[in-house]
């Protein structure tokens, strides 16, 4: 294992990934290009010809030694891309429910076993342009907050880094609010950085190609 990836034992990352997309596949609705009828997830990135999910997961893999991706069912494209990352997956039978509770299924996991993480942080597939440096960053941050974000420019961003005294709270998620209820409810270290991935992610074909509309 490289030894500048930080431990499982410290830090493991979730990325989730079993959103429908359905505005972006909405916005690719009547285009001749089937990269981007493929949706969002598997759409090809400008620069780098990588599927958008296995983009966003192999910045997670540059820095940390575990990352756990949660996929729904019937998606073995996305199995593939991710695997290719170098992520463990986890199909998550019930994705339809929400983001609340496919974070909830990965928390359980990640927190299942021997060694479970001192903490997690949580990152969206559909984010490919985060920088290392904010992961790590955000996963060595010394705080004692039980929540820690990146800011960019007076907003707030992701990944989410959790801390596992929280994994019982996040393992009882459901819906489609995700941690919300749980960052509002505790408080939040936001962590100034210079990084505008953290709060461009792709919802329409035009923000693939770069734009932010």
């Amino acid at each position: 294992m490289d030894a500048d990836l930080i431990d499982a034992s410290i830090c493991c990352g979730l990325l989730l990934a079993a959103g429908s997309g359905s505005r972006f596949r909405a916005s690719a609705s009547g285009l001749a290009d089937a990269g981007l009828l493929r949706g969002k997830l598997l759409a090809p990135l400008p620069g780098s010809g990588l599927a958008v999910a296995r983009a966003s997961a192999m910045q997670l893999k540059r820095v940390l030694a575990r990352v756990v991706a949660v996929i729904p069912e019937h998606d073995e494209a996305l199995r593939h891309e991710l695997a290719l990352a170098g992520c463990e997956i986890l199909v998550h039978p019930h994705a339809e429910r929400g983001m609340g509770s496919t974070l909830a299924a990965g928390i359980r996991t990640i927190s299942a076993g021997q060694r479970p993480p001192g903490m997690c942080l949580v990152a969206l597939a559909d984010m490919p342009w985060i920088q290392c440096d904010t992961i790590r960053r955000l996963s060595l941050l010394r705080t004692d907050a039980a929540i820690a974000a990146p800011l960019y420019r007076e907003q707030r961003g992701h990944p989410v880094r959790f801390d596992a005294q929280l994994f019982g709270e996040l393992s009882a998620l459901d819906g489609d609010m995700g941690a919300r209820s749980l960052m509002l409810a505790h408080a939040v270290h936001l962590m100034p950085c210079d990084d505008p991935g953290v709060i461009r992610d792709i919802d329409t074909v035009a923000q693939l190609g770069g734009s932010a509309d």
